[in-house]
């Protein structure tokens, strides 16, 4: 019964129906996609997150591995793309790599700019 009801209201439409019900039927799957692919926003960046990154520091290429002696340190500034510059105080904290790594780990992180 329901599939002989669809099909009369399907044999019924001219082709200007087809055209308005596929452009309502596009415009409801843009409105859904749109809608369900937003994001929330990251508030403020800093530590107390679950957010992890492994860096990996290079030099022309060439990987510094961590020394007993010397061990990579990366430093953070928070809530910014552009950097402090060369003064070690203007950042906000700082992540130590441990001996015979390739890499450092930075833990504990919030979503945000650094």
């Amino acid at each position: 019964m329901l599939y002989y009801f669809f099909n009369r209201v399907i044999n019924s439409l001219s082709m200007k129906s087809y055209k308005i019900i596929f452009t309502v039927l596009a415009f409801l799957v843009l409105i859904t996609v749109s809608v369900s692919s937003c994001k929330k926003k990251c508030k403020e960046a800093g530590t107390g997150g679950q957010v992890t990154i492994a860096a990996f520091p290079q030099h022309h290429g060439k990987t510094i591995w961590n020394k007993t002696w010397y061990l990579d340190t990366v430093y953070l500034k928070f809530n910014t793309q552009d950097s402090p510059g060369a003064n070690l105080s203007s950042y906000d904290t700082y992540f130590v790599g441990e001996d015979g790594e390739d890499h450092v780990h930075i833990e504990g992180l919030k979503c945000g700019d650094y």
